[in-house]
């Protein structure tokens, strides 16, 4: 590349990278959200949840059976490096704290995120095994992706 070509090219980038940076930060994050529904021997439950942009981690509801919400919280997890598991955090309003582990049913390759996963509940419902000290079940999600 010549001197000539070479200032030209560190001119545009002075000049137009920071505009297609700026850009990109002022893009609206995706909105990931959905229900769930977990079991544990004849108990049923549901609810709401969001997940933060760029975290693994949101807001869950707990809703009656007649669908309104009687209780709230946080939620974190994290993965671990291969497939489908990990732990799982989930803190009420109350202040109460409870956590445990976490499997999907659907096999997730090593490489791809929890963010993923819930992406995966966009076109099928995910599915898999929670357990929290002696209890244990099942739970769903299906998920919702706002760009």
């Amino acid at each position: 590349m010549t001197p000539c070509r070479r200032r030209t090219v560190i001119h545009w980038c002075q000049a137009f990278l920071p505009l297609l940076l700026a850009a990109a930060a002022a893009a609206p994050a995706e909105r990931l959200y959905g229900t769930w529904s977990a079991g544990a021997d004849k108990l049923a439950l549901s609810g709401t949840w969001t997940k933060e942009p760029d975290s693994d981690a949101g807001t869950w509801t707990l809703r009656d059976a007649s669908g309104r919400d009687i209780t709230s919280g946080t939620w974190a997890v994290r993965k671990a490096v291969k497939g489908g598991q990990g732990r799982w955090t989930a803190g009420s309003s109350g202040g109460r704290t409870i956590s445990g582990n976490w499997t999907a049913a659907s096999h997730l390759p090593v490489g791809r995120t929890f963010s993923d996963l819930l992406r995966s509940a966009v076109e099928e419902i995910v599915t898999g095994a929670w357990r929290a000290g002696r209890l244990s079940g099942d739970w769903a999600i299906r998920a919702v992706l706002d760009q």
